[in-house]
């Protein structure tokens, strides 16, 4: 056996953070399950986050726990030399679920099935793919949930650079990376005043932002983030879905990011967060102990072959795993 701790980032098998690898029923005692979804098909601009989950699994083998993380306390330069306890969760790698790329249902009822089982047994990290798989994401959670917990109130912390509530695009109907929101509030899986979403910089049609006042949707658009800052923004919206929800799940689409931080991805817009922004999000999220899954969409490596775009998701999921401390193990 090699001894994971004597191996640099660049070597091994590409694990993410080089976790162990094995199937939903290794899961129990683990703290989170990991897996990726490899499909693009209901992508509206440019494709290739299919390749997501294989570029942040590279990018996060930088953070190898037993080299990088030290199971003792650490110096926190992001949060003003705060002490911080770092036992870094115990993750398996549960590989990529099956997708159908001619056959979109199939696919959907796939990612359905597969988060249902996993999402029972410990903390559900998934790697997308573009966001039209929150929403099978969120429909097998939510059932997992009211089978084993008898609950499923959750609400959601959706950071992106459009509010995705939309129908249809052009022959994209129903189910695509820009309406998996609104078919969650349609189905009647969320609430809409339990969806928070965080930088919206899209212009919207008046009936289009009638439909979020609507269903009571909290938008903090981008604007909303300059003028109040991330840290106000984020403390009202965690302070607000924990009062009012059991769990909170976390939708990260990286096109949340400025281009100028975070190019690989299909639909970039300027103007949009930056990674300090995001940190001081994450900050406030990992003061709360609801938090019942994670997802970060929308990486497309082939646009930046720099490979920062995957490094900052990487990053971004790191600082999950050293800040918060009630992952919910099955």
């Amino acid at each position: 056996m090699i001894d994971k701790s004597q191996e640099y980032a660049y070597a091994g098998i590409p694990t993410f953070f080089k976790s162990d690898y094995g199937t939903v029923t290794e899961l129990p005692g683990y703290d989170i399950g990991v897996f990726g979804v490899p499909t693009d098909t209901a992508a509206s601009n440019r494709i290739g986050a299919r390749l997501g989950p294989a570029a942040i699994r590279r990018a996060s083998a930088f953070y190898n726990p037993q080299t990088y993380f030290k199971k003792e306390t650490a110096i926190d330069m992001y949060q003003n030399q705060k002490v911080i306890d770092i036992d870094h969760p115990s993750i398996l790698d549960l590989g990529d679920v099956t997708v159908y790329p001619l056959d979109l249902k199939k696919t959907l009822l796939s990612i359905e099935s597969f988060m249902f089982d996993a999402g029972k047994l410990a903390f559900p990290v998934i790697l997308g793919g573009d966001h039209s798989v929150t929403y099978p994401l969120v429909k097998g959670l939510v059932r997992g949930l009211k089978e084993k917990e008898k609950t499923g109130n959750i609400g959601i912390i959706h950071f992106d650079s459009h509010p995705d509530i939309w129908e249809s695009y052009v022959t994209h109907e129903d189910v695509w990376h820009g309406s998996p929101f609104r078919n969650l509030l349609e189905d009647g899986i969320i609430k809409g005043e339990n969806l928070v979403t965080v930088g919206d910089r899209s212009l919207l049609a008046d009936y289009e932002y009638e439909y979020m006042n609507r269903h009571g949707v909290k938008l903090y658009s981008i604007s909303d983030v300059w003028e109040r800052g991330m840290t106000a923004v984020m403390e009202e919206a965690v302070s607000y879905l924990d009062a009012h929800c059991d769990g909170i799940y976390v939708s990260i689409d990286i096109d949340v990011m400025d281009p100028a931080y975070a190019p690989g991805t299909g639909t970039p817009a300027p103007g949009g967060l930056t990674p300090r922004e995001m940190i001081q999000a994450v900050n406030i999220i990992c003061n709360s102990k609801r938090l019942v899954g994670i997802d970060l969409v929308e990486v497309a490596p082939d646009f930046d072959p720099s490979e920062c775009t995957a490094n900052l998701a990487a990053f971004i999921l790191h600082r999950f795993f050293i800040l918060y401390k009630g992952f919910r193990k099955g």
